[in-house]
């Protein structure tokens, strides 16, 4: 979401979307304090992850997953061999 954050606000400065790119970039700034206050440990100078349902049970729940976004792939994909595209 970061990253993502960043190049919208890169693109919305670039394009002169002068309110785009301040929503982005506060943004940014938000998502950057929020994963150094919750997630860096600094006795093991190293940031950490947190489960999806130790943040909010809620979330761990099947139809609490929000519309639009795909799941993630549960088996691997076919094995290639060497020289196959």
């Amino acid at each position: 979401m970061y990253g993502n954050a960043k190049a919208v606000a890169a693109i919305a400065g670039m394009a002169g979307r002068v309110p785009v790119t301040r929503e982005y970039r506060d943004k940014v700034a938000r998502l950057k304090d929020l994963v150094d206050r919750r997630l860096w440990n600094p006795d093991a100078s190293f940031y950490e992850t947190r489960s999806i349902a130790a943040a909010s049970p809620a979330c761990a729940k099947p139809s609490a997953t929000p519309r639009g976004f795909s799941t993630f792939r549960t088996t691997a994909p076919a094995k290639r061999s060497p020289g196959s595209s």
